[in-house]
């Protein structure tokens, strides 16, 4: 999608599916489920994939890592 259209629908709304999906905002509509066996698919992955969930006492270390992955995605590296 061009800059421009990125710009007219970047104002802060939260879109529904079925507007995202109007909007090319996303490539198609599904649950949590969906969206596990679409990645496995995509990245090899046969059979029915195991989800790790990390606790939030394993998560904290990664904490930093996260928010300064966000700020480069973001542009404010």
């Amino acid at each position: 999608m061009p800059e421009d259209g990125i710009r007219s629908i970047a104002n802060g709304k939260v879109w529904t599916g079925q507007q995202a999906l109007g909007l090319k905002l996303i490539d198609q509509i599904g649950d949590f489920q969906t969206v596990v066996r679409e990645t496995a698919n995509a990245v090899g992955i046969r059979g029915k994939p195991s989800l790790v969930r990390l606790s939030q006492t394993a998560s904290e270390p990664a904490r930093p890592v996260i928010r300064r992955c966000f700020r480069i995605s973001a542009g404010r590296g």
